[in-house]
């Protein structure tokens, strides 16, 4: 950051990570935030989609749902192609 000095920078980790970082070391405290939260949580959307839904959303992007995978994990491979 010393040598960058339009730069500011984020460090987002969860809450117990932020816990006695040592940003202030590096110089430039006032371009440097903290921000607490999950990676893993930020891709979950939040509820379970069925094939319709899919189909409805891909839709919307111009593309048409192709087939839906099922496979051993509880997830399923989802393959549209354009409309």
């Amino acid at each position: 950051m010393p040598g960058h000095t339009g730069l500011r920078g984020i460090l987002f980790d969860r809450p117990q990570a932020l816990i006695g970082h040592h940003l202030g070391d590096l110089g430039a405290a006032d371009r440097w935030e903290v921000a607490a939260g999950d990676v893993v949580m930020m891709g979950v959307p939040g509820r379970e989609r069925s094939e319709a839904d899919f189909a409805a959303l891909l839709g919307g992007a111009g593309l048409q749902l192709d087939r839906v995978t099922a496979t051993k994990a509880p997830l399923s491979i989802i393959e549209a192609v354009a409309a």
